[in-house]
């Protein structure tokens, strides 16, 4: 592939086994190094663009894989650069991520607020803040999200909806009998 993707005279099979090879690199060996080159390559016509997003999606699946949280955050960042905007369904995957796998709690309530700013009556938005929220010991915050997603999700959706609010009210309960008991255990 190597060669192929050196070969100036044939330049849709040189792109063909560039994009090949990065592939290969980054889920074989996990480098990002060819893949990043081929997106630095591209121009801004149409072919170009899908071709640099599903490489972006490509690299962003390869973090999650490994759980690097940081580079998760900053692809989604580049993705949304490349598109030219702050998608509201993208700020909210990336806010989820980081609320699900890190101590990002603090960035991933910011992400989603802006999020919700584009689109307050969003049940999932309300859903990732309230996971943010619970993360930060927040439950009364996490309640009335998940009580404000509940009220409006589709029907089929409710019943998740109001497991949420039965689990942060639980998680509630929990940590309050925990400090009583660290109160209890300081007195003696």
């Amino acid at each position: 592939l190597d060669g192929i993707r050196l070969d100036a005279a044939h330049p849709s099979d040189a792109r063909e086994a560039w994009t090949r090879e990065s592939d290969l690199e980054l889920n074989v060996q996990g480098a990002t190094t060819l893949i990043e080159s081929l997106m630095a390559s591209l121009g801004k016509h149409d072919a170009d663009s899908e071709l640099h997003y599903s490489l972006l999606v490509e690299v962003l699946d390869h973090y999650k894989k490994r759980k690097k949280a940081d580079s998760v955050a900053a692809t989604y960042e580049r993705i949304m650069s490349f598109m030219g905007t702050r998608d509201p369904d993208l700020l909210n995957e990336e806010a989820w991520y980081l609320a699900s796998n890190s101590s990002e709690s603090e960035r991933a309530l910011t992400i989603v607020n802006e999020a919700i700013a584009a689109r307050p009556r969003e049940p999932d938005f309300l859903d990732t803040r309230a996971l943010a929220e619970s993360n930060l010991q927040k439950f009364d915050e996490a309640i009335q999200d998940e009580k404000a997603a509940f009220k409006v999700a589709p029907k089929k959706d409710k019943s998740y909806f109001n497991s949420q609010i039965k689990r942060y009210k639980d998680l509630k309960k929990k940590s309050h009998a925990e400090q009583e008991e660290d109160t209890t255990h300081t007195k003696h």
